[in-house]
């Protein structure tokens, strides 16, 4: 461990404890008296020059907290007159406002595009005998979603529903059905349509029976099937 501290202040201390036996009699401990004016010197320079860097390094705390709160006062001024340039030139419909703040205009919207085909639509029997479907997707940007169906033997889909939420009760269903009934669904975005999802088959049980436990009911995707849909 060396004898001198390693930190400033605990350096300065320790030879200012040190000076007054070293300056009593200095050639008694091999020194003269000169040396001991070079570090009596130097120490005092050194307690002058740490003083100095510590009321500096508190002078730059306090202005740093000032400039803080300056910048952000700054900020907010500068952002309101912004906000009411904008303003400005909306109101008056002049763009020639944002030239001459030097400000840029708003950029136009950028279009969302076709919505995502729907995913994973699934579809069990309740007990009140509609089938629930329910799937995954996006309702992002005002997107909403068409529910399609076709009973077996029919060529063309109809449409039941547009909603926009990502499950639906068809409560439609005749009593009388016992063959599988088909959906399909597809999102919508204004006048943009995703891909139709994968078809679902719901298989409503045996000939002349109403069923309507879910259990003996299974979901079949039927991908890849071509969807005609009717108007």
């Amino acid at each position: 461990m060396p004898l001198v501290p390693h930190s400033k202040a605990a350096a300065i201390a320790f030879f200012q404890s040190h000076i007054a036996a070293w300056s009593a009699d200095p050639a008694a401990i091999g020194l003269s008296a000169q040396q001991v004016i070079d570090i009596t010197t130097a120490t005092g320079a050194s307690q002058s020059s740490l003083l100095a860097m510590q009321e500096a390094y508190n002078t730059a705390r306090s202005a740093t907290a000032t400039n803080d709160t300056d910048i952000e006062a700054m900020r907010a001024v500068g952002a309101s007159l912004i906000s009411t340039i904008r303003a400005y030139a909306k109101t008056t419909g002049d763009p020639s406002v944002y030239t001459k703040a030097d400000i840029p205009a708003p950029k136009a919207p950028t279009p969302a595009g076709a919505p995502d085909a729907p995913t994973n639509v699934s579809g069990t029997i309740n007990n009140r005998g509609a089938i629930e479907l329910s799937w995954e997707g996006t309702l992002a940007f005002h997107t909403f979603f068409e529910v399609y169906r076709m009973f077996a033997g029919q060529t063309e889909w109809t449409l039941l529903a547009s909603i926009g939420k990502k499950a639906f009760e068809d409560t439609t269903i005749p009593p009388s059905t016992t063959s599988a009934v088909q959906y399909f669904v597809q999102a919508k975005r204004t006048d943009l349509r995703s891909e139709p999802s994968d078809p679902v088959t719901i298989r409503m049980g045996v000939v002349g029976i109403n069923t309507n436990a879910p259990a003996a009911n299974n979901t079949e995707s039927s991908g890849g099937d071509n969807l005609n849909i009717a108007a």
